[in-house]
């Protein structure tokens, strides 16, 4: 079964406060012993929303001086 999702590990370098570590539990929902971390993508979602927006305004300004430079 393939899934598509994030590493919690590789963003944790990054934005650690986004990362919650969760206990593992068998079939009848009893701690097992072990944890997995897990990120909190209802946090994520708005910090990648905001670099998206930052990424576009770059590309406009960018589009806007090609604009310019092929005009010459």
């Amino acid at each position: 079964l393939k899934q598509i999702g994030f590493v919690a590990q590789e963003i944790e370098q990054v934005f650690p406060s986004i990362i919650e570590e969760l206990s593992d539990l068998d079939e009848n929902r009893n701690p097992i012993g072990t944890t997995t971390k897990g990120v909190k993508t209802t946090v994520l979602i708005p910090i990648l929303v905001k670099a998206m927006q930052e990424q576009q305004a770059i590309i406009e300004e960018l589009k806007s001086r090609i604009e310019v430079l092929e005009a010459k």
